[in-house]
C-alpha cells in the first residue's frame, strides 16, 4: 500500500449506530469500508474476545493486538474465545467490477 495523503475521503456508516457516518482513510472504495465495518461487527459480536482493525474508525473498541503477520499488513486481527490469534486480510470487488459469471449467483 502506498504511503501518503489522498484527496478523497469516504464516510462509512457505523455498524452499531447506523445514523452516524465515520471517517475512513480514503485508500479504498466505499464498498470496501461498508463491508469491512459489517465484518468487524459480526466478529466482535459473535466470535472475538478482543479485536483490532485498520482503515476505519467505528465505535467498536480496539485492543492492542498486532496488525502485522509474517511481513504482511492485515486489516482485522482478533483473539477468539478458544485463545487463537486470527488475522484477516480483506479484499472486496464491487458489483460494478464483478465478473458476469458471479453475478448470476446473486438473487
Amino acid at each position: 500500500m502506498p504511503k501518503g495523503r489522498w484527496k478523497k475521503c469516504f464516510y462509512a456508516p457505523d455498524p452499531l449506530i447506523s445514523f452516524i457516518l465515520t471517517k475512513t482513510d480514503g485508500r479504498k472504495e466505499p464498498e470496501y469500508y461498508n463491508e469491512l465495518s459489517r465484518l468487524i461487527q459480526l466478529i466482535y459480536e459473535n466470535i472475538a474476545v478482543a479485536i483490532n482493525y485498520n482503515h476505519i474508525d467505528i465505535f467498536i473498541p480496539k485492543s492492542d493486538l498486532p496488525l502485522h503477520f509474517e511481513g504482511n499488513h492485515m486489516d482485522i486481527v482478533y483473539l477468539s474465545k478458544d485463545g487463537n490469534l486470527c488475522f484477516i486480510q480483506f479484499h472486496v470487488i464491487p458489483y460494478r467490477r464483478l465478473p458476469k459469471k458471479y453475478r448470476r449467483l446473486l438473487p
